[in-house]
């Protein structure tokens, strides 16, 4: 409870992180780094579904299970709250908007679609203009990431690469790599998780 310090616990989920840094979080000189947003513009059950999410359990690469999303970062009173954010979000596949006074947040992959379209619902005599695929310079097929590694006493590391052969093909034999940093999560299962939906939703070029 927000008005009872002897509740409050400890916790790496990211939306949990996140959501407290746009309450903003109290300093011993009184003042308070972060968004300093009020209660009612962070809807409490759509943030608890987004907790929800992350502490959803999936594979951990060997055999066991962990928490989808967990992070942790070193921050500094100085240092800007949205840019901290930024870093989180990253490690969650996230998406964070302002919408009519209020903070909305979206981990993980896209949810089920809740419209279909068709081609009777185009109005076909209205200036379009159609771009499935981006310039060259812009396309990758491959995608590599950074991240704090705690078995090398935090050393930054880089994790296992993904390629693509079928993409190399379709990209004229060129291997085209995204390079990610994540320091705000140091668990490689959850960095190849964020790397894989990353690149994937990169090579849907048709919009």
């Amino acid at each position: 409870r927000g008005d009872k310090p002897a509740s409050w616990v400890y916790s790496a989920n990211t939306a949990v992180q996140i959501y407290n840094i746009l309450k903003g979080i109290s300093l011993p000189n009184n003042e308070v780094w972060g968004a300093n947003a009020l209660s009612s513009d962070l809807p409490t059950s759509w943030w608890a579904t987004q907790m929800d999410i992350c502490d959803s359990a999936v594979s951990d690469g060997q055999g066991g299970q962990e928490p989808q999303f967990q992070t942790g970062l070193e921050v500094f009173t100085d240092d800007e709250p949205f840019t901290v954010i930024e870093q989180l979000l990253k490690c969650c596949n996230g998406k964070l908007i302002e919408l009519g006074g209020t903070w909305r947040l979206r981990v993980g992959l896209p949810e089920l679609p809740s419209l279909f379209i068709t081609d009777e619902d185009i109005i076909a005599d209205e200036n379009r203009e159609y771009m499935p695929f981006p310039a060259p310079d812009s396309v990758y097929n491959g995608i590599t990431a950074m991240y704090p590694d705690p078995n090398s006493l935090w050393e930054t590391q880089e994790a296992p690469p993904k390629y693509n052969l079928a993409w190399e093909t379709e990209d004229g034999n060129r291997r085209l790599l995204a390079a990610l940093t994540l320091p705000a999560t140091s668990r490689v299962s959850q960095v190849i998780r964020v790397m894989d939906a990353l690149i994937k939703d990169h090579r849907r070029f048709r919009r």
